[in-house]
């Protein structure tokens, strides 16, 4: 789905995201609802399927959401206290510690 492009529009994204996000850490994804997003965030379905074209995307978005905030979060570990396991993470610019390969997060989240 496309970005909104107002302000109200991406406070109000923003704000149903925060808020999924903090439902599905406390109940788990499968016991969050749709209808306890949209009472949580004060919006209507119609508003909230504007932003998210279904659960599995609102997923994903949290998802982004909480490693997008966990990543500002985290403080850089100097090179000299990763036992000289430093390696340039393709594409990124980012370095990570350790010889194995990043682990991918699924690109479509199942219905359970």
């Amino acid at each position: 789905m496309p970005e909104p492009i107002t302000r109200r529009g991406k406070v109000t994204k923003a704000r149903i995201v925060e808020l999924a996000a903090a439902l599905m850490y406390e109940r788990g994804v499968s016991a969050t609802s749709i209808e306890d997003i949209l009472t949580a965030s004060g919006t209507g379905k119609s508003q909230l399927y504007h932003y998210f074209s279904s659960k599995e995307e609102l997923v994903a978005e949290v998802l982004r959401h909480q490693l997008q905030a966990s990543s500002a979060a985290a403080e850089p570990v100097p090179p000299r206290h990763l036992g000289g396991h430093l390696r340039l993470v393709p594409g990124n610019g980012r370095h990570a510690a350790g010889p194995a390969e990043l682990p991918r997060l699924p690109a479509r989240v199942d219905r359970q």
